[in-house]
């Protein structure tokens, strides 16, 4: 897996590594304007909560999940006009593949989920998120 040769990292974010999605998009300069950074500092406060409720051993299967050092447990991919992609990676899109340093990750129907994560209810996101956590989890294992 060389996802960690695509990933971006923000300050303000530490859970997240950002990974440009499409042929044409083979870096990360901004994660957005003001409204992707609401969408995704409310993702990104979904996240920390269920992140704070898993053990050590489960959190540390994230971050190697990832190959990062820092505390990044979770992909989260931009388009070409760094905003925010409507649906979540799933695990098996990062798993036995290498992607090309030219390009972004590419897009494929069947592996990202469905949810358009952007658009969902707290409760509707916080159901989605334990279903991606626990994939991750899952494909770690």
């Amino acid at each position: 897996m060389t996802v960690e040769h695509h990933t971006y990292h923000f300050d303000a974010y530490p859970m997240f590594a950002f990974v440009p999605m499409g042929k044409k998009n083979k870096r990360i300069r901004t994660v957005g304007q003001k409204v992707q950074k609401g969408m995704i500092h409310r993702l990104h406060e979904h996240v920390k909560r269920k992140v704070g409720a898993l053990t050590q051993e489960e959190k540390q299967k994230l971050q190697t999940f990832l190959e990062q050092e820092n505390e990044a447990v979770l992909p989260i991919p931009l388009n070409k006009e760094d905003e925010l992609y409507p649906h979540l990676i799933k695990p098996k899109q990062l798993l036995w593949q290498t992607f090309s340093p030219m390009h972004g990750l590419p897009i494929h129907n069947n592996s990202t989920y469905q949810e358009f994560y952007l658009q969902l209810s707290t409760e509707d996101l916080d159901r989605h998120l334990d279903r991606v956590i626990r994939d991750y989890l899952f494909a770690r294992s």
